[in-house]
């Protein structure tokens, strides 16, 4: 109904800290545990999963599983929306398996990292298409920002664990009945006003295109969410989802670590790497009668001097240092 891109979201930490156990309470909203894929699965087979999923949720597992190169073709294939091109036994063209949705994904390296494992290079189309999230909420409850009434992080995990493999599928049902009563143009007026709100709060000024947009990917989950509390079907109070939302926006800001162009990031990277790496064996010192100035370098690939910068502390005190 939006025209939206498909694209997705991985829930990225250590073992055993609620990854799992978000993907199955996201599962339930749909259908039981079984609704759950895992990353280690061909290509193909998952170009038919994702056009069994159209215009619903496709949630993988496992990111970890599946190799860097693959991981990275289907991340790029699940976004695009659509298979590859076969030919059929007569050599006629095969109609094409395609789709519309979002998926959610966990494991415990970033798409990125598992890319650069297969010695390949992370192109910012592909980042762009999976926005990584920590799944460490930060509180001290792993995954979760609050336990209520449990022990701790563990006890509601395993609450949710028990409940997702009884109650299912029930929240879709009542949601897609009363959306289909919603006007179209009701609706993409609700997603502008809620978009214009999640840009002013949360995306920083001078935010390269790349950054809104996965923004607007995450506009579309806060529009959903906020939905579904006016519908009744969550028990949260307006602006809930959105904050929620918002949160997991940060998080994978941090993750990204920076609102400017991936590629230029990227391409800084590599540079401070390089001097880093190299600084103390391929660049020759500029200083006068440094004893570094009578040793023989390979492969030279520069210079360096000392200077002087002042820095500050974290309470404002100014101090130099070469």
């Amino acid at each position: 109904m939006l025209h939206a891109e498909s694209g997705g979201f991985n829930l990225k930490g250590a073992s055993s800290i609620g990854k799992s156990t978000a993907l199955s309470v996201a599962a339930s909203v749909w259908g039981s545990p079984k609704f759950i894929h895992q990353w280690k699965s061909t290509g193909n087979a998952l170009e038919a999963v994702a056009e069994a999923r159209n215009h619903s949720l496709l949630c993988l597992d496992e990111l970890s599983q599946v190799d860097g190169k693959e991981a990275g073709e289907i991340a790029y294939m699940l976004a695009n929306g659509s298979g590859k091109n076969r030919m059929s036994k007569n050599g006629s063209l095969r109609k094409k398996c395609e789709w519309n949705l979002l998926f959610l994904s966990t494991g415990e390296l970033s798409l990125a990292d598992k890319i650069k494992e297969s010695g390949r290079k992370v192109q910012a189309g592909i980042v762009t298409r999976m926005a990584d999230i920590s799944a460490d909420a930060g509180k001290g409850h792993r995954l979760f920002d609050t336990v209520h009434w449990f022990k701790d992080g563990n006890a509601l995990a395993h609450y949710l664990r028990n409940s997702v493999n009884k109650y299912y599928g029930t929240p879709i049902r009542k949601y897609l009945a009363e959306l289909s009563i919603i006007k179209k143009e009701e609706l993409l007026g609700v997603l502008e006003k809620i978009k214009k709100d999640f840009f002013s709060t949360y995306c920083p000024e001078g935010a390269d295109g790349q950054v809104l947009r996965v923004a607007e990917r995450f506009v579309i989950v806060a529009t959903g969410g906020e939905l579904a509390i006016d519908i009744g079907i969550l028990p949260y109070e307006s602006k809930e989802a959105f904050e929620a939302i918002g949160e997991c926006f940060k998080a994978w800001l941090r993750e990204r670590g920076s609102i400017k162009n991936f590629e230029s990031e990227e391409a800084l990277k590599q540079v401070q790497a390089f001097f880093e790496t190299n600084h103390s064996s391929r660049f020759a010192t500029m200083e006068k009668g440094n004893t570094e100035d009578q040793r023989i370098i390979n492969n030279q690939a520069g210079f360096k001097r000392k200077v002087k910068i002042n820095l500050k502390d974290e309470i404002g005190n100014e101090t130099e240092e070469e």
